[in-house]
């Protein structure tokens, strides 16, 4: 009679446990359904910021000369922000700011625009950050072959310059 009250217990005890494992089992199946849409529901949530983020850069952050993000972004006297690129070529023909037509009495480098488009930048599409890449190189080199361009003169006025004042050191003293 002990022996068949022990495998009673033993019976019952088993049969609870199996019941408990499968109650843990289908909670452990329901809490890993319910991870992965969470983790479907984060990613798609993680895009659109991405995307809202990229809109506003699109909108609120663009040159209006190039309409293009901000490069080295400058900031005139009359709060408008335009690439120092773009503003440096307009300059060319107009001392006025492009978009209100006040006159530019000055400009300020904003690096704190120019850290929040470089930190944003990585977040953006493949096809921005490499059209971002490609106009950030042509712009410096065409920045270098205008240096290059401005060095080669400022060399060529210094020389004929020297050759002037040389030949006048060289001429008899006429007050003699």
């Amino acid at each position: 009679m002990l022996k068949e009250k022990e495998e009673s217990l033993r019976t019952e005890l088993l049969s609870g446990l199996q019941n408990e494992l499968q109650t843990l089992e289908a909670q452990n199946m329901s809490l890993e359904q319910e991870l992965e849409s969470t983790a479907v529901a984060t990613k798609y949530a993680r895009e659109e910021v991405v995307e809202s983020v990229s809109g506003v850069l699109e909108n609120e952050l663009q040159c209006s000369i190039c309409n293009e993000l901000l490069i080295t972004a400058i900031t005139l006297n009359c709060s408008h922000t335009f690439c120092k690129y773009c503003i440096d070529r307009w300059k060319k023909n107009k001392q006025e700011c492009p978009n209100c037509r006040a006159s530019i009495t000055s400009e300020t480098r904003s690096l704190v625009v120019d850290n929040f488009i470089e930190k944003i930048v990585p977040t953006l599409s493949e096809e921005m950050k490499k059209k971002r890449a490609d106009i950030v190189a042509e712009r410096k080199a065409e920045i270098e072959v205008c240096s290059l361009a401005q060095a080669a003169a400022a060399t060529q006025r210094g020389r004929r310059g020297r050759r002037r004042g040389a030949g006048r050191q060289n001429a008899p003293n006429r007050a003699g």
